[in-house]
């Protein structure tokens, strides 16, 4: 990205509770190689386009912000990852992510909120 060869996409904001962090519903089921991400994302900058998306996944929904525990680099190439675009005017693309069973693994995690700051 810092090289101008890729597109980032941060997603975050949901159809349902849009951009309230403590109401996210991005599940992540536990599997053999780490997760599989389940849930929709809209208002997302550069989808369907980007290379990449930084999205989070609400551990505790009761805990409100605090439930927030992950945030994932998960390529735009992965299997069960869907994208459209939005109409709407702006100077970049906007669009919505269907997560269906993406998988996810140790290595995509790039922080917890335990961890209190990002992998580098």
């Amino acid at each position: 990205m810092r090289q101008g060869t890729a597109v980032a996409g941060f997603a975050l904001t949901e159809p349902d509770v849009g951009s309230d962090a403590a109401a996210i519903q991005l599940r992540a089921r536990p599997c053999a190689a780490g997760w599989t991400l389940h849930g929709h994302k809209k208002w997302i900058t550069n989808a369907p386009d980007a290379d990449f998306y930084v999205t989070f996944r609400a551990h505790d929904r009761d805990a409100r912000s605090r439930g927030v525990t992950t945030a994932f680099l998960v390529p735009a190439d992965r299997p069960g990852l869907s994208g459209v675009p939005i109409e709407f005017i702006a100077d970049h693309p906007i669009g919505a992510l269907t997560f269906d069973g993406v998988p996810v693994d140790r290595s995509d995690v790039i922080a917890r909120s335990t961890e209190g700051s990002s992998r580098r």
